[in-house]
């Protein structure tokens, strides 16, 4: 469909959710609720699409975090945002579709992200942080987002660099390092370093470091670190997460 249909789509169903779940669809924006008549016709229609399965009306931390990322993902042309709604009271609305995709009460809110021409959702097993949630959703999606400390330059160097032979690593590590020094921000080229560095220890130690070192940061993000620290590793995993969707991309 052309991106003018799905656009319309969107409003569409925007506007019917509104009148129906006035509550829920006031709240967050950049987010669309769906329910059992809806969910399909509306998921098939787009690439790729987030869902939140949760209470009727969620409020706290989780659902902030929730806003957060739907606002952050709301420029996403490709990509869908949606929540459905679970009662259980009353007339249980959308309670069979929460069971159709495995999705009890205790599990509430889970995130499950839809890929067109995949028959099973993936789902999100890890901590509800709207950064977390994005480096999901870029790991699995094969989208551009641009998540902080990353560059979209870089990259398009690490797609680059992650199908390349061992042959030509040296040469794009090259065209990266020319490419550092283009940038300006000293954030930028704090991220450009991250990016370069990472890609000489690819070449040393072959794919299979990237989501060795994941590991290993995570571990440290576990740990008692100061202020500083806890951001630098966000950092670290934002730039790691694009190699790793490189990688995905490449199979």
């Amino acid at each position: 469909m052309a991106g003018g249909g799905k656009l319309s789509l969107l409003a569409l169903v925007f506007t019917v959710s509104l009148q129906i779940h006035p509550i829920l669809g006031a709240n967050v924006k950049g987010a669309v609720p769906l329910d059992e008549a809806t969910f399909d016709k509306v998921v098939s229609k787009f690439p790729v699409v987030l869902v939140k399965f949760d209470e009727q009306y969620p409020y706290g931390e989780k659902q902030d975090e929730f806003k957060k990322l739907a606002e952050q993902l709301a420029a996403q042309k490709d990509l869908l945002v949606a929540e459905v709604g679970i009662s259980k009271y009353g007339e249980k609305e959308n309670e069979e579709l929460g069971k159709k995709y495995g999705i009890g009460e205790d599990d509430w809110p889970k995130y499950k992200l839809f890929m067109e021409g995949q028959d099973e959702p993936i789902t999100y097993e890890g901590e509800i942080k709207s950064d977390d949630l994005l480096r999901f959703v870029k790991d699995n999606s094969g989208l551009w987002i641009g998540l902080p400390a990353t560059l979209e330059a870089f990259d398009k160097l690490t797609m680059e660099f992650m199908a390349a032979g061992d042959d030509k690593l040296a040469e794009i590590i090259t065209k990266a390092e020319e490419e550092a020094k283009t940038l300006e921000s000293e954030q930028d080229k704090k991220s450009g370093e991250v990016y370069i560095k990472i890609m000489k220890k690819v070449q040393e130690k072959g794919k299979d470091f990237v989501n060795t070192e994941i590991t290993r940061v995570k571990k440290l993000q576990d740990g008692k670190v100061s202020k500083t620290q806890k951001e630098n590793i966000k950092n670290r995993l934002n730039v790691l997460s694009s190699f790793k969707a490189a990688i995905k991309d490449e199979l």
